[in-house]
């Protein structure tokens, strides 16, 4: 679940929130802290972050760049 989110990051600016539940990472299924650093560290290489995300209104992708 996002804690927390710096709202001049490249997530937020992409629409991530306070709240959402992150499901996939570059379709990769998250379900702990340490599966989502993992999927990150992926993530860095392809410089791109595909989300799979779920909020009390819907559960949809969310893209943005990395860097």
């Amino acid at each position: 679940m996002v804690t927390a989110i710096d709202p001049s990051s490249k997530a937020y600016q992409a629409g991530v929130r306070r709240g959402m539940v992150i499901r996939e990472i570059n379709h990769q299924e998250v379900s702990n802290t340490e599966g989502f650093q993992q999927a990150v560290e992926q993530a860095e290489q392809s410089k791109e972050l595909l989300l799979l995300v779920e909020s009390q209104q819907a559960t949809m992708y969310i893209a943005f760049p990395l860097g």
